[in-house]
């Protein structure tokens, strides 16, 4: 879809830029964000499909 626009694209960064968390933390965050839908998924505790309000 974008060729070769964006050679970084779908890696981890590795230099620290203003995105919330230090670059080296990102994999850590990903994997709980992960872990966190599950949860919600298997629990019926929030409709990770929903998309009003976002």
């Amino acid at each position: 879809m974008f060729g070769n626009v964006w050679d970084w694209a779908g890696k981890f960064r590795h230099v620290e830029l203003s995105i919330g968390i230090k670059a080296y933390q990102v994999p850590t965050a990903l994997k709980e964000l992960s872990n966190d839908m599950t949860f919600w998924d298997k629990h019926k505790t929030f409709d990770i499909y929903e998309t009003e309000n976002i």
